[in-house]
């Protein structure tokens, strides 16, 4: 045998020998971790390959899986313990606590776009609306269809006056989902915001027929029309508002404006949702 063909033999075995191995690590829901290798999965139970033997847990009791080396099941692991200490935190409102641990948790995962997502909910809801921009936009571009990221991320432009943003975030939204009502809203209120009112009428129409139909759509839906000087729809919309709330400040004050010929410096309701992912 040649001394090329012995170098090339020995190299292959080097390389067998220290290419890691494989690993299928299952968190049951009673909070313990299964490691081994899955070697058989049908409707109702996973047989799992584990030192000693096989062992059979039911789908029902399994929380999770993850595959990969024993390195990468190890990061899982210490992600997973960040997370959910970041939860606790989160849970009592500390979200700059929350946040450091998604940080830690990012280091060994910079592209996971729900740890992504959640530091930016952290911050929007800190209030530091540039910082939390800057996660969205990283969790979105890290995986595209991502919903809930996107769907902060347009929140957060409109929060952040970046209402032609918001516009452009939105108008993505309802093209992947046509049906929900929400997307609309948002977008109604984006184009609001933009000066576009016209635009705002029709997103907000849409957004009542596929059945969102709350005293703040009203209210705004009705400015909208003020704002394209068609103020009998808009005292109709009012109307609405207040027929669902009687006590909705902002419809009550438009309508008195209507009423004395102003359609300046009138109210549109918003309120903002920011969202966490509950597991990575």
């Amino acid at each position: 045998m040649s001394l090329f063909k012995i170098f090339l033999l020995t190299f292959s075995i080097l390389l067998f020998f220290a290419a890691p191995s494989r690993a299928d690590m299952i968190h049951l829901k009673e909070g313990r971790d299964v490691i081994g290798t899955i070697l058989e999965e049908d409707p109702e139970a996973l047989t799992v390959g584990v030192s000693g033997g096989k062992i059979r847990l039911r789908l029902e009791d399994v929380e999770w899986v993850i595959k990969g080396t024993p390195e990468e099941i190890q990061n899982k692991r210490r992600i997973a313990g960040f997370f959910q200490k970041a939860e606790q935190y989160f849970a009592d409102r500390r979200y700059l606590e929350a946040a450091r641990e998604y940080q830690k948790a990012l280091l060994l995962e910079p592209d996971n776009a729900d740890l992504l997502n959640n530091l930016g909910t952290c911050y929007a809801l800190h209030g530091e609306l540039g910082k939390a921009i800057g996660f969205y936009e990283k969790a979105t571009q890290s995986k595209p269809d991502h919903e809930i990221a996107a769907a902060n991320l347009s929140q957060a432009y409109l929060q952040k006056g970046m209402a032609q943003k918001a516009v452009e975030s939105y108008q993505k939204l309802t093209a992947r989902h046509p049906k929900e009502s929400e997307t609309y809203v948002g977008l109604g209120l984006a184009y609001y915001k933009s000066a576009d009112y016209k635009s705002s009428i029709t997103a907000y129409e849409k957004a009542l027929s596929l059945g969102s139909g709350t005293a703040d759509i009203y209210n705004n839906l009705a400015s909208a029309y003020a704002m394209s000087d068609e103020n009998e729809k808009a005292k109709e919309s009012y109307a609405k508002a207040l027929a669902m709330d009687p006590s909705h400040a902002h419809a009550t004050a438009n309508l008195n404006k209507i009423n004395a010929g102003k359609t300046d410096d009138l109210i549109a309701a918003q309120s903002y949702d920011y969202q966490s992912t509950k597991n990575v």
